[in-house]
């Protein structure tokens, strides 16, 4: 989701980012849909975890983060990329949550009752970090939140490391265990709930991805290794498939699948060709705006159910039509509501 608009894009990261927004929003469909789906639940409940594809995002974004000259200049070009979407939607979302009450529904995932200090404390950023339990308002955002935090330390992190004359690396490593500790531990406080622990492993992995990825002899065996990286990723795959029911399964995806198939997008032969197909480094960039607007689409849906079609069949032809739908929304809003935005702002701010 990271939709950073460089002039040269990468057509295989780019089509990573779709698919991933497609199994996260397919995702998201099944599992509040709920018992009003009709059909096997492939996307949510199934034996393949489909919303570990949160981690391929945080492990991206990780890799793709740059330091900025200053903290300031970092964490400013940070927030104006992230927050104005983030505003937007969770308004967007309390006033459809209260149209949908008001006509009747009850068949929400989430809590139907509007709190305004959840709700401002959700459009700051900081729904995650342990002030107060706001999950559900517009649920996807806890992502946002997390990736504030892991921006934050990664600056941090790798500040201490230039002082004490350490690599950043062993500090990165460090904040990964912890985030395995914590993680497994179920443990919920402030700056360390288990969502923040997702972000610390993974983000930080994408952060040595991103350190192993510049050494010059990796890049000198690139093409040669095309074949071998594609090889792999089908045999991890199938072992993930195989394994997928097992306690830890999702993290043969993290730390072989996910950098195999960044690494494989980064060779030559495949990272040469993006200006050829516009149309997916479109969905690319607008990926993220289908993620921040997938459940308020969503939520539309289930007002149209109740308000009109009372008997509305979720199954996978609806499915189908939700995520073009969600699709053209997402292309829309980043056409005309985060590329201006964002504009302005960094003109504003010169950042």
């Amino acid at each position: 989701m990271n939709n950073t608009d460089n002039t040269q894009r990468n057509i295989g990261i780019d089509l990573l980012r779709v698919i991933a927004t497609i199994f996260i929003v397919l995702h998201h469909y099944q599992q509040i849909s709920g018992g009003l789906y009709e059909g096997n639940k492939f996307f949510y409940g199934g034996a393949i975890n489909f919303g570990f594809a949160v981690e391929f995002f945080f492990m991206l974004s990780g890799y793709l983060s740059s330091r900025g000259k200053s903290f300031k200049s970092f964490l400013l070009h940070k927030i104006i990329r992230l927050m104005p979407l983030l505003v937007i939607s969770v308004v967007v979302y309390d006033i459809l949550l209260w149209i949908y009450t008001s006509v009747g529904g009850g068949f929400w995932g989430f809590p139907l009752q509007i709190d305004l200090l959840k709700t401002f404390i959700t459009a700051i950023g900081v729904s995650e970090w342990g002030i107060m339990y706001c999950n559900g308002i517009n649920n996807p955002v806890w992502y946002i939140s997390v990736l504030l935090l892991c921006y934050i330390l990664d600056y941090a992190l790798t500040s201490i490391a230039y002082k004490i004359k350490v690599r950043p690396e062993f500090l990165f490593g460090f904040v990964m265990l912890i985030g395995f500790a914590g993680k497994f531990n179920h443990v919920e406080c402030f700056l360390f709930t288990t969502n923040i622990c997702r972000g610390y492993v993974a983000y930080f992995w994408g952060k040595l991805i991103c350190k192993f990825m510049r050494y010059k002899r990796f890049f000198e065996m690139q093409s040669q290794l095309l074949f071998i990286e594609s090889v792999s990723l089908l045999c991890v795959f199938a072992f993930y498939v195989l394994l997928c029911n097992y306690h830890g399964g999702d993290y043969i995806l993290l730390f072989i699948g996910y950098p195999l198939l960044i690494i494989t997008c980064e060779n030559r032969l495949i990272a040469g060709i993006g200006s050829d197909f516009r149309i997916i480094n479109l969905l690319g960039k607008a990926s993220f705006d289908v993620y921040i607007w997938h459940i308020n689409v969503l939520l539309v849906v289930m007002i149209i159910q109740e308000a009109l079609i009372k008997r509305m069949r979720f199954n996978v032809i609806y499915m189908t039509f939700y995520l073009l739908v969600v699709s053209v929304v997402g292309i829309l809003s980043h056409l005309f509501l985060y590329k201006p935005l964002t504009k302005r702002l960094h003109d504003k701010y010169e950042c």
